[in-house]
């Protein structure tokens, strides 16, 4: 099979499990990208122990996803709203806010990681552990230039 065809039988496998556990998932797959993407940038954030940095702004979460200020504002709104995030006041630019993944927000994001735990664990069975380790570090080469 090339590639192409294996990406395209891959994306679909791993939609038809997010669909079937969206039965039971409390977020939307939009949602959850979001959240992951928040929590990322938060999560590099403090590895660098930046003393100025409080969270990310929404610009910085914009930018991240690659959308306009206002989708972004639109779905941070609405996460806020089932307090999932929270926003906090910049201590530094009181017209600034910083947006923030709350505990409950982080509680879904990990649920819904369960999927992909699932995934990875079902291709390291159907591997050797050299071609696992072969698969993680390609994949990994490939996920930095997305």
């Amino acid at each position: 099979m090339k590639l192409d065809e294996s990406l395209d039988c891959f994306h679909r496998y791993l939609a038809r499990l997010w669909n079937q556990d969206q039965r039971q998932a409390e977020l939307s797959f939009n949602e959850y990208e979001y959240l992951t993407c928040l929590a990322a940038i938060e999560g590099v954030c403090d590895a660098h122990q930046d003393t100025m940095f409080d969270g990310p702004h929404l610009t910085d979460l914009a930018a991240k996803m690659q959308v306009k200020r206002a989708s972004a504002s639109t779905m941070v709104n609405k996460l806020e709203k089932r307090g999932l995030i929270q926003r906090v006041q910049c201590r530094y630019d009181a017209r600034a806010q910083h947006v923030l993944v709350t505990k409950a927000g982080m509680t879904l994001v990990r649920k819904e990681q369960a999927i992909y735990k699932d995934m990875a664990t079902t291709i390291k069975q159907q591997l050797t552990k050299e071609e696992y380790r072969q698969f993680e570090k390609v994949m990994d080469k490939v996920c930095k230039h997305l």
